[in-house]
């Protein structure tokens, strides 16, 4: 943001205003859920950051909060205990003030970053020389047992002041952005190795991108700072994205950056390669995003809604919303959903363990605190639809943090006010589903390894019909990276257990400390207190072998719309499925995990149907095992689809011919198609699959019109398919219906088209005829067309013969 940051902090700490009891915010009607009495922080404290520890503790982090009596310390964070009392106020000897953070497999919670020199006038403590905000270069790790233990681990290559950390699945930790010492925007990509407490820069292979520590470039319009530009990086350094950029872990590896500027971005952090690059979508400063629910299966694609912001640092908040969709090999679109009620950006997102998505706080316009907005928005990922909840007491703005609690209740704390003031409250948020009797998990789940199964011991197994899985959360202005559920599906029940799969894959759910919840079977299911586990179960790190190659892959025709595909067996004994590509062209490349299968098989053939006549389709596969991990695809094979037949129905006229027109529960009824009086149809004996009827309406019809197959008792011998009435146009169109399985057309069948109608004399179904007269008929000329599964000659005015039709 540069100078925009400037702006924007001295137009957000210039106000010495303290809040109010209730903000000057638009009430809501609703009054789901509570709050808890709000509860000061020790004295001249504040939350910043926060994440949730062993035992259900949060770990609230200051640093200097950008207050100035705290410029140069005492940099502090401490412990909220679950019954509401603090404890353990603690030092260190760095600023961790706009750290990024993340969660390792351990549960311990990586800080990297802070502030080195702020930007205030000159003579100000800590003032940085150019005026900058400035990043410090130090990382650290908060312990999971009790949050009191801050290992340091080596530095950073430059310093990091707003920087976005998001763990990846091999539990390494990559970090992004910030403002380096010089204030300037730092453009290297770093991996955190928890293993080794190590950093590495990582440039993109591809990139031509080169950076400077200290370089003046994008909105940054100072002067750099001696020795500023003396160390340089590159080719391969990351573009500019934004402070604190707003990025997540999709479950196809690859880290989606959405939000904050106007360019949205695909980054693989396998390959250290920038995939993707869409300009020109919509700006959120100081929006959020949150990745939705997901599911537990290797189709899952995810999807991220991003809710809030403004186009600028000195607009107002917007309440619209979008959802963000991975978009072929490696892209990613927008589209717009529900907006909120209210307008709003500092805005503190939350996934609940109904899967619901809660937004907390924020406000209409940047350093205005009469804008504030109480009434938390609860939004239904499933329906995409809002419903205001009960009005807090406690405005959260810029700085404000918000956490699920083990309990399922929300912590919110924070809010810097001013350089010389900040809001040090606590007030608790009790969902609706807290006031509910609610299911129990009565001890410690048993946890296997990726694609093995959890046990939960609850003494309401027989009632729990869903299982929602949450990674342990840590947040920081506006956003957590580690947010995501992941429901579960359940195997098998006892009178006192739940099993269910465990997560199939590191990407869906990178290692670390999930909470677990058991919801029943109420109309709206009511979750359970959640247990902490370790994911994956037994300590063990994900299996990251993918299956042998396919090999032996041979396409064969099977008529004018059908491929068959056969391949040798594999045989690794932790075998899934098989992934099958197709395409239109040759030497097509597929990126597992990226580019979707066509379809999946588990076993080793597949056949393609519904294909089009006459066209070559390429084929590869690939094996997939049960933790997700996906094989080299296979060597290329393609044929090419026969070509079809079509056999004409005419029309048989004569007043000997009308055949039988059914009555009964069919009101209106197209007159028998039969054979004509010879009966020596060619088409005896013919598979038949595939049936095009050319219908109009009369009127607005409404009800079925099946094309079927009665012999010559009168009894449906075969169905082809159906067309809804309300479909048809005033104008001719062609309906092609075709049934799983062919038909082998016998002496006396009849194919017929029949509507079961809507019992008005006004609404009518009409077949393409040419005669003007209250009847029609199929002829030489109106010609309807069968199609075959297997080739066939025309056979003339005896094949199967189009019979007068009433339609009235």
């Amino acid at each position: 943001m540069g100078s925009g940051v400037a702006v924007f902090a001295f137009g957000l700490f210039g106000s010495s205003q303290l809040f109010s009891t209730k903000g000057n915010s638009v009430r809501g009607q609703s009054t789901a859920g509570s709050w808890d009495t709000p509860a000061n922080q020790p004295a001249d404290t504040t939350s910043v950051h926060a994440a949730l520890l062993s035992g259900g503790k949060v770990l609230w982090i200051q640093g200097s909060a950008a207050r100035h009596q705290f410029t140069t310390g005492p940099y502090k964070h401490g412990i909220w205990n679950p019954d509401g009392t603090f404890s353990d106020t603690n030092t260190l000897a760095d600023d961790l003030f706009c750290c990024g953070m993340a969660t390792l497999a351990d549960g311990n919670v990586l800080l990297c970053g802070g502030t080195s020199a702020f930007d205030g006038p000159f003579g100000f403590p800590k003032t940085s020389p150019n005026g900058k905000w400035a990043g410090g270069n130090y990382s650290y790790e908060a312990d999971f047992s009790s949050g009191l233990v801050f290992s340091t681990g080596t530095v950073m290559r430059h310093g990091r002041w707003y920087p976005t950390a998001v763990q990846l699945p091999d539990n390494k930790v990559c970090v992004m952005q910030g403002l380096d010492e010089y204030g300037m925007n730092n453009r290297l990509v770093e991996f955190y190795d928890p293993n080794d407490k190590s950093w590495t820069i990582r440039l993109d292979p591809a990139g031509n991108g080169t950076w400077c520590a200290g370089q003046t470039q994008e909105a940054y319009d100072f002067s750099p700072l001696p020795p500023a530009g003396s160390q340089c990086y590159g080719p391969g350094t990351a573009p500019y994205i934004s402070l604190y950029p707003r990025m997540h872990l999709m479950p196809s590896g690859l880290l989606a950056c959405v939000g904050m500027e106007t360019v949205d971005r695909m980054y693989d952090p396998n390959t250290y390669k920038w995939v993707f690059a869409q300009n020109n979508v919509l700006k959120r400063h100081y929006g959020s995003s949150i990745l939705l629910p997901l599911e537990n299966t290797i189709e899952e694609r995810g999807k991220i809604l991003l809710v809030g912001g403004s186009p600028a640092a000195t607009d107002p908040a917007t309440n619209s919303c979008e959802i963000a969709e991975p978009s072929g090999s490696a892209g990613i679109t927008r589209r717009s959903t529900a907006p909120m009620t209210f307008a709003r950006k500092h805005l503190g997102p939350i996934i609940l363990p109904t899967g619901e998505i809660a937004i907390f706080g924020g406000n209409i316009q940047q350093s205005e605190i009469g804008t504030a907005q109480l009434d938390p928005e609860v939004f239904d990922p499933v329906a995409e639809t809002w419903e205001t909840w009960a009005e807090a007491s406690v405005p959260r703005l810029y700085h404000q943090v918000s956490i699920l609690l083990l309990d399922g209740r929300v912590w919110t704390a924070g809010t810097t006010t001013g350089m010389n003031d900040f809001e040090n409250r606590v007030e608790v948020f009790n969902p609706w589903y807290t006031s509910e009797v609610r299911p129990t998990i009565s001890g410690d789940p048993t946890v296997g390894d990726y694609g093995e199964t959890i046990t939960i011991p609850t003494p309401d197994a027989l009632a729990i019909t869903k299982v929602s899985l949450m990674k342990q959360p840590s947040t920081t202005h506006h956003y957590n990276t580690d947010q995501r559920l992941i429901w579960l599906q359940i195997i098998s029940r006892t009178d006192s257990t739940v099993t269910v799969k465990a997560p199939i894959n590191n990407k869906l759910a990178p290692p670390g400390m999930y909470l677990v919840h058991v919801l029943n079977d109420a109309a709206k299911p009511v979750p359970s207190v959640s247990k902490f586990i370790q994911i994956p179960g037994q300590g063990d790190v994900s299996d990251v072998i993918p299956p042998a190659q396919v090999t032996g892959l041979v396409a064969i025709t099977n008529g004018a719309t059908q491929i068959d595909l056969a391949w040798t067996a594999n045989t690794d004994p932790d075998l899934d499925h098989y992934n099958i590509y197709r395409s239109s062209t040759p030497g097509f490349v597929i990126v597992p995990g990226v580019d979707q299968p066509q379809a999946q098989s588990t076993t080793n053939s597949y056949s393609d149907t519904g294909l089009t006549e006459s066209t070559t389709y390429y084929y590869r596969v690939a094996a997939v095992d049960l933790t997700g991990n996906i094989g080299l695809t296979s060597d290329e094979s393609s044929a090419t689809t026969g070509t079809a037949t079509y056999v004409s129905i005419y029309s048989v006229q004569g007043a000997n011919n009308y055949g039988k027109l059914y009555t009964g529960n069919l009101k209106r009824a197209g007159e028998l198609m039969h054979k004509s009086s010879s009966f020596n149809s060619a088409m005896i004996g013919q598979p038949v699959k595939k049936i095009v009827v050319i219908m109009k309406k009369n009127g607005s019809p409404s009800g079925t019109i099946s094309i079927l197959v009665r012999n010559s008792s009168g009894s449906i011998v075969h169905n082809f398919g159906s067309v809804d009435a309300t479909s048809l146009t005033a104008s001719d169109q062609s309906f092609a219906v075709e049934s799983p399985s062919s038909y082998t057309l016998a002496a006396n069948d009849r194919i017929l088209v029949e509507w079961d109608g809507t019992g008005s004399t006004t609404d009518q179904v009409w077949v393409k005829r040419t005669s003007s007269s209250s009847g029609g008929w199929f002829d030489g000329q109106d010609t309807k067309w069968t199609q075959y599964k297997t080739s066939y000659s025309n056979q003339g005015n005896y094949d199967l013969a189009g019979e007068w039709f009433k339609l009235a």
